[in-house]
């Protein structure tokens, strides 16, 4: 049976397809105006071109995560599937911008950010600002890489023109079996110029031959 394809790629020296763009690309063709982003789950990464299904339909066996969008109170779940093909690579920026500006305490901190208003722009600004903060709770964290997001309510389209603000990020909870760990922390995506914000909860897995010590 032929699914829709999704037009992904590998960006830079990445060997992954980067799961921002599997939700923005998702969310371009099944997602119509008025949709809200409220969560996505990823159970491996790929370096391969991904097709979508609705959920519950035919072979799951591909799989490699599931997105939710809810419109006009339903909720739309699909499952991203992993195709075999390899993604292209590209040398293209993702055009955001993020600094930190404080880190009180472990996967704890607050990122000036800035990106171009569109719904990839925004996922990239909380996905990079997570990551970094990550990177940064030890010399020796390896393969961090963004798991999913639930308890949100982004727009999928219609975000009001270029964003500039802040991404604030809480620590909530650690699991560590061996050197893989796996974090969940809140996120507020809160913009300068407008009283749009946005939160919910978001996961990471990496990998660390030591604890990684949070308050």
């Amino acid at each position: 049976m032929s699914r829709p394809a999704l037009a992904v790629f590998l960006r830079g020296h990445r060997d992954y397809v980067q799961g921002t763009q599997l939700i923005a690309r998702l969310a371009e063709q099944v997602a119509p105006a008025g949709s809200l982003l409220t969560q996505a789950t990823f159970s491996r990464m790929t370096a391969n071109t991904v097709c979508w299904q609705a959920a519950g339909q035919g072979d799951a066996q591909a799989s490699i995560g599931q997105v939710h969008f809810v419109n006009q109170g339903s909720e739309h779940v699909y499952q991203l599937l992993d195709t075999g093909v390899a993604a292209p690579r590209q040398d293209r920026a993702m055009g955001v911008r993020v600094e930190l500006e404080d880190s009180p305490s472990v996967l704890t901190g607050r990122y000036l950010a800035g990106h171009p208003g569109d719904l990839e722009g925004l996922l990239n600004v909380l996905v990079q600002s997570v990551k970094d903060l990550h990177e940064r709770a030890g010399t020796v964290v390896s393969d961090v890489w963004f798991t999913g997001m639930r308890q949100f309510a982004v727009p999928v389209c219609g975000l009001s023109g270029p964003f500039r603000g802040v991404v604030d990020i809480r620590q909530r909870r650690l699991i560590r079996r061996g050197v893989l760990h796996q974090s969940l922390v809140e996120v507020t995506v809160i913009d300068h110029d407008r009283p749009e914000r946005q939160h919910g909860m978001v996961n990471f897995a990496f990998k660390s031959e030591q604890p990684i010590h949070v308050d």
